[in-house]
């Protein structure tokens, strides 16, 4: 049934506002339901918000590859994004996008808890996710039937993965541990099960 759901979103839209989203991304999935709480009180959050519709971007058929996606909603190729004719260039990361929702529901960051909240989620959605180089991005290079915006766009793709080198990512693997693992502490100095799994939990994820 999800699978049929997501089936009818693919494709881009006019629809204002529009998150294209993946179901198996992890920053797809913490801003939609950072959504879904903010909808939990339709009467506090704004008539944009109750608006938003979703489109699939299938990233295993490389859909987030396509000249329409990397010219005119993400040039890195991810998921999730946010058009709307609100904003003057669309939101291409998770944090933003999340932000933007608490913009729409004021009440999901207090005032008073505001530092904290921003912190733990600049913290939470730091990790990273979707990184390694996609080999699709060569293929499609080599061809000589695609347009030179796309080729461009293709290219700055290209380059920006080239940009996270493994240093960068066992650094920044090694930092999310640290993190997570502080998060899930039951007792000072004694680690839980799950802190004690979150090492290979983070690796497996290739977050």
């Amino acid at each position: 049934m999800l699978l049929r759901f997501y089936q009818k979103l693919r494709g881009r839209d006019d629809s204002d506002p529009c998150l294209y989203i993946f179901p198996f991304s992890l920053h797809s999935i913490m801003v939609q339901f950072t959504i879904a709480l903010a909808l939990r009180n339709k009467s506090q959050s704004s008539r944009e918000l109750g608006r938003i519709k979703y489109r699939l971007v299938n990233l295993h058929r490389n859909e987030n590859l396509s000249e329409d996606y990397l010219v005119h909603v993400n040039p890195r190729g991810k998921v999730p994004a946010l058009t709307a004719k609100s904003i003057p260039a669309p939101l291409t990361d998770s944090l933003s996008i999340s932000y933007w929702v608490c913009e729409q529901h004021p009440s999901l960051i207090p005032e008073t808890h505001r530092t904290t909240i921003q912190r733990l989620l600049s913290q939470l959605h730091r990790i990273q996710a979707d990184n390694n180089p996609n080999p699709a991005v060569d293929d499609i290079l080599a061809r000589t039937d695609i347009s030179l915006e796309h080729r461009r766009a293709l290219e700055h793709k290209r380059d920006w993965l080239l940009d996270v080198t493994p240093e960068v990512l066992a650094y920044v693997t090694a930092e999310n541990v640290d993190w997570i693992s502080t998060l899930l502490l039951t007792d000072p100095g004694q680690p839980s099960v799950a802190s004690r799994n979150v090492s290979d939990f983070v690796v497996m994820n290739n977050l």
